[in-house]
């Protein structure tokens, strides 16, 4: 059922259930004949009853309608009252709202205003207005009213309320700003004392200060006036004192730490730290003495301080502070604070300087220490200089902390006095040693006696000396490996570098390598070799170790680093200059990375050389004789393969059908003894084999030097094929084949490779051998034939002999016959002195290289000797020490060669050869040798008279030549007193003329000398000319005084030349030929000039007596310069090293090679 709302009361809608409709009862069946006729009735009936039902309803409806209007009126009625009731709620409802927000709007306001009350009624009344202007049907006159009077009490109880807040405020805040003021003050006049540094800064503090000051007392006195009157102040004339005294305590703190720190402390010292602490007391004291009571204060303090200075300090405290103000607002507690602020900062003031001091000394003892340091290692320096007490004084100073003053260190000096005066005595010692002016003995008993490593010298003297003797020779060359291997890829940057040259040749001489470089290759196991920069280092280094020391270890080098190196040198040599494959060797040996490849070499090693391979029914034969096999059938095979038709019945030819299908060219070992360029090997063959010697012994010869070589390459080499981990004896045989392959091709297409009839090779001797290591292309670049390279060898071992014989005929015996003088016969000396020219001709002399120079610029030989013939070699000593020939020396045929000796063979070969060099004046025709039946004083003895006319010499044997070559040489150099009773009364001398022998010797020694001279002064005016410019140079560069002002090269020229002539006659008095004996090259000459006008002391250097002289007049050229040398020592110390380098560069312009 459907309720409808009206209001409080509800009216019942219409159902179903309560409408009945008086439908009429209708039977078609009952008049099924009138059905039409009922039909038609029945229509009308319906229509009827329709219309009356309609009717009905309407009326029903109007009666419905009728009362629901009634219904309705009365609900209106009803509503109306019940609406008007609720507009009157609505109303007050809404009178309560704007009540509350009116509330809710004062509250947030008086707290928003609580401290501004007209603030307060403006927003409040604002408000007002606008709720009045936007208020509703509920603002009438009655409810207007009450909104009125809560509005009026609103805003009555809230601006009390708010005007207390205000007034409370208004104290505050000007307390607060006079708080404010104060604070200001207090950072003003800290920031004005922070910047007082003199006196007009105190000009302006005064003024800024009193300013600062006056407005907080003006600001106190206002608030005193105008605030402390009214109720809500809570301050007291205490108070406002407070504000001014806490003021002046900080300012006073500020500015009297400030004034005594900055002002007075300025610069600190004791003194004014002093002077400080004498004013704060003052201060302390609260009141000033009299100025004469100051003054003898202050004189206390620090007698030189100004009397007018300390009146005026005490008179800026006097102003400026509030002890003497005449206020007294301070708390004895404030004043105390202010003591002890103001000393405090004295003290911190005071200790930073200290500690700045400190520090500053601390930095000034570190660079004193450095300097201690620095003396200290000059100690280990003998090139160093030697220090004054002067100097000591500044360098060994102390420093009191207490103090806080630095003076000499007295103790410290005394003892290093005695250090540097020991290393003066070693300086000495050596210096003595260097100039062999005493020998080995003396020199260790002197340094012996010294405390060296005291100095911090570590080693043996000898060592020591060394090593020092060395770095000198160097000069200003860096030892580091980046200089020192600068030039050394370059033939002509290498010699052209002095210094490096310099150190090189000393390292050689003295077999010694600096610390530096060892130390070097210490590092240098551990560098990364594919790194270019390190491969060419350790190239460098190879290469200098290889001209200095050959293939031979220095002192201190460690025999791996040493092998390393040599394979490194080889590597770099045989590859035509790789870096990455030689510096390869060195990484291979020695890196930590490829131990296992040193320890594949060593396994190697060991089953090279024993029998570790099965051959021939279980026979075993070790790793060398298996090479040695196979090289010997390859190399044999590869000589039965050449064509030679008129050696066919020598050579079996039936084994080239071995290699049938190959071209000659392709086959191994064939390069090697096919025809080369335009020496024809079969014409060498037919000459030096089949020309009456021995086939099989000469091809055993050359098999067994292949051999050897093939053996070399194999150790040089084998490293390449020993890379695999954990090799055996069967991996080291396969490493073996690739090697031995490997050789044959490199050696057989070797250039170097040749034949040599003159090097002895252990093992054949006797044979012509193949060899790399041919003397003719290692002696001189290739220049001489084996002819004049034996010749030379030959001439040297015969002077060193004869020389020898002279001295000690049982030395001499030892050097050549191998045993002692009573064992010899006397026929074997005079064939040997008659003869000993010829000897490389007798195949008794042969040449072997001495391993540890064999690949220095300078390779040196051993000779090999075999006497009588038999084929048992030996090598030749002198004091037991296997003797060595520098082909360069001195026995060369050099076309400048002016040693003594050369000159001498030339002026008796000239004498031979018919030139009229001789003086005969006063002679026989005839000079005619008596007979020699009779024993000479040494034993000789000469069946037969030796009659030669000068003029037959030319003509004359071979023999009779080297007689009188020997006897007028002999003469010459009077060494020939057997010679003597040869010639006492024979026919040489018309004994009218001349009387005695040693006139005779006298008139040839006086002609040769002429000659000598000659050939000096030609010699001179030629040098002279040549390099006048470059002597020039040389001059205005180390004696640029006498050059001053000349732009004229001529006049340049001929003011050199005289300086270069002043020292001649001192000069001469020493080295001239008659004083000498021997022709002395020109730029020697200006060398050893220059060094006599350089120094005072050159007769103890170079003069009569010393090594230096004595080589250079034996003619040992090269060894005078060794000498030379070792005396940068000593031109280091008088500071002419460059001078000296200069000298070395001269000395290097060659006259005999």
């Amino acid at each position: 059922m459907v309720k409808l709302n009206r209001g409080k009361r509800f009216i019942q809608g219409v159902q179903s259930s309560n409408i009945q409709v008086n439908v009429p009862t209708f039977n078609a069946l009952e008049n099924p004949i009138n059905v039409l006729s009922e039909i038609i009735t029945s229509n009308d009936r319906q229509a009827q009853l329709s219309y009356e039902r309609e009717l009905q309803t309407k009326k029903d409806q109007i009666k419905l309608i009728e009362g629901d209007i009634n219904a309705n009126q009365k609900a209106a009625e009803a509503l109306e009252t019940e609406w008007l009731a609720q507009e009157e709620t609505r109303k007050d409802n809404a009178l309560t709202s704007a009540v509350i927000d009116l509330n809710n709007f004062a509250y947030d306001l008086s707290l928003k205003n609580h401290s501004s009350p007209a603030e307060f009624v403006t927003q409040l009344d604002q408000y007002y207005t606008s709720v009045i202007e936007e208020a509703g049907d509920w603002y009438d006159q009655n409810r207007s009213l009450k909104f009125r009077e809560k509005f009026s009490s609103l805003k009555r109880s809230n601006h009390a309320t708010i005007n207390k807040n205000y007034l409370n405020k208004l104290n505050e805040n000007t307390w607060d700003g006079i708080t404010a003021v104060k604070n200001h003050s207090i950072i003003q006049i800290q920031q004005l004392t922070a910047n007082i540094q003199n006196p007009s800064d105190l000009s302006l503090y005064f003024q800024e200060s009193n300013k600062i000051m006056q407005f907080l007392v003006d600001r106190l006195g206002s608030y005193e006036t105008n605030v402390m009157g009214n109720e809500q102040n809570k301050k007291t004339s205490f108070d406002l004192k407070n504000i001014e005294a806490e003021f002046i305590y900080e300012r006073d703190k500020a500015f009297i730490s400030h004034f005594l720190t900055n002002f007075v402390m300025a610069n600190v010292t004791k003194e004014t730290l002093n002077t400080a602490n004498a004013i704060l007391d003052i201060y302390e004291r609260g009141n000033l003495e009299d100025k004469d009571e100051i003054d003898r204060l202050m004189k206390q303090i620090n007698p030189d301080f100004d009397i007018n200075t300390a009146d005026g300090l005490l008179e800026i405290l006097e102003f400026n502070t509030e002890r003497y103000s005449g206020k007294k607002l301070l708390t004895p507690d404030q004043r105390q604070d202010i003591i002890d602020e103001a000393q405090g900062a004295i003290d911190s003031k005071y200790q930073e300087w200290r500690e700045g001091e400190i520090k500053k000394n601390t930095n000034i003892q570190a660079e004193i220490n450095q300097g201690i340091e620095q003396a200290n290692d000059e100690l280990t320096n003998l090139t160093s200089k030697v220090y004054n007490r002067a100097e000591l004084k500044k360098i060994f100073q102390k420093y009191d902390k207490e103090n806080m003053t630095w003076s000499a260190d007295i103790e410290a000096i005394e003892e290093y006095e005695l250090k540097q005066q020991t290393k003066q005595n070693f300086q000495e010692l050596v210096q003595l040693r260097l100039q062999d002016n005493i020998d080995d003995k003396d020199f260790l008993k002197g340094a012996n006696a010294l405390d060296l490593k005291a100095l911090g010298l570590e080693g043996d003297p000898f060592t020591i000396m060394k090593e020092y003797t060395v770095k000198l020779a160097f000069g200003d060359q860096n030892l580091d490996v980046v200089a020192i291997t600068r030039d050394v890829f370059d033939e002509n940057a290498m010699l052209g570098n002095v210094n490096l040259m310099n150190g090189l040749n000393v390292m050689k001489d003295e077999n010694h390598m600096p610390k530096e470089f060892l130390s070097y290759f210490n590092a240098a196991k551990n560098f990364d070799m594919s790194d270019e920069t390190n491969q060419k280092h350790i190239v460098g280094m190879a290469i200098i170790k290889n001209y200095a020391h050959g293939t031979s270890a220095p002192l201190g080098m460690d025999e791996d680093v040493n092998e390393a190196l040599n394979q490194v040198y080889t590597a770099y040599r045989t590859s035509k200059g790789n870096f990455g494959q030689a510096a390869s060797e060195w990484n291979l040996r020695l890196n930590p990375k490829f131990s296992h490849v040193a320890e594949n070499i060593k396994n190697f090693d060991s089953w090279y050389e024993n029998d570790k391979i099965q051959v021939y029914q279980g026979e075993n034969i070790s790793g060398y004789d298996y090479m040695n096999n196979q090289i010997t059938e390859v190399f044999e095979l590869a000589v039965s393969r050449r064509s030679w038709n008129d050696l066919a019945g020598f050579i079996a030819l039936v084994k080239g059908g071995l290699w049938t299908g190959k071209s000659l060219d392709e086959l191994e070992f064939d390069n090697l003894v096919k025809n080369k360029n335009t020496q024809a090997i079969a014409d060498w063959f037919r000459s030096n084999i089949f020309g009456g010697r021995n086939y099989s012994g000469e091809n055993l010869a050359m098999t067994t030097s292949v051999v050897n070589m093939v053996n070399r390459y194999v150790e040089e080499n084998i490293d390449k094929f020993l890379h695999t981990e954990n090799m055996k004896g069967n991996d080291f045989k396969v490493a073996l084949q690739s090697v031995i392959k490997q050789a044959i091709r490199d050696i057989g297409n070797n250039p170097d490779i040749s034949f040599s009839k003159i090097l002895y090779v252990e093992g054949n001797p006797n044979g012509t051998v193949v060899t790399d290591q041919d003397p003719k292309r290692l002696i001189m670049n290739g220049e001489y034939s084996e002819d004049i390279i034996m010749q030379n060898a030959n001439a040297f071992i015969g002077k060193e002999i004869l020389n020898e014989f002279n001295k000690d005929s049982n030395s001499a015996s030892l050097m050549w016959f191998g045993v002692p003088a009573d064992s010899v016969d006397v026929n074997d000396w005079q064939d040997f002195q008659r003869t000993y020219m010829s000897l490389w001709k007798e195949n008794k002399i042969k040449l072997k290289p001495v391993n540890d120079t064999m690949d220095v610029e300078n390779p040196s030989w051993n000779i090999y000797v075999d006497p009588d013939g038999d084929g048992l070699w030996r090598v030749m000593t002198k004091d037991g020490i296997p003797m060595e020939w520098f082909p360069n020396a001195q026995f060369t045929n050099s076309a400048k060669g002016f040693t003594y000796e050369e000159t001498l063979e030339k002026w008796v070969d000239n004498i031979i050869e018919g030139d009229a060099l001789i003086d005969t004046s006063g002679w026989s025709e005839v000079y005619d040798f008596k007979d020699f039946a009779t024993d000479a004083s040494a034993g000789a003895h000469w069946s037969d008279a030796f009659r030669i006319d000068l003029k037959d010499l030319e003509n004359a044997s071979e023999e009779d030549k080297q007689t009188f070559r020997t006897l007028i040489k002999n003469m010459i150099k009077q060494e020939e007193s057997w010679w003597n009773n040869l010639l006492a009364g024979s026919k040489w001398i018309d004994e009218s003329e001349i009387n005695t022998v040693s006139e005779f010797q006298s008139l040839l020694t006086t002609q040769f000398n002429d000659y000598q001279k000659k050939i000096q002064e030609k010699m001179n005016f030629d040098f002279a000319k040549k390099e006048e410019v470059a002597l020039m140079q040389h001059n205005i560069k180390f004696y640029p005084e006498k050059f001053a002002d000349i732009n004229n090269e001529e006049e340049l020229i001929n003011i050199s030349n005289q300086h270069n002539a002043t020292m001649t006659d001192v000069y001469n008095d020493t080295f001239s030929i008659d004083n000498i004996g021997t022709i002395i090259p020109p730029n020697y000459a200006f060398v050893i000039k220059d060094i006599i006008a350089s120094t005072d002391n050159w007769k103890e250097l170079i003069g009569e007596g010393t090594a230096f002289h004595s080589e250079l007049k034996n003619g040992n050229f090269r060894f005078a310069k060794n000498k030379l040398q070792r005396l940068s020592f000593y031109f280091n110390q008088i500071d002419r090293q460059d001078q000296f380098n200069s000298w070395l560069n001269i000395w290097n312009v060659a006259y005999n090679k």
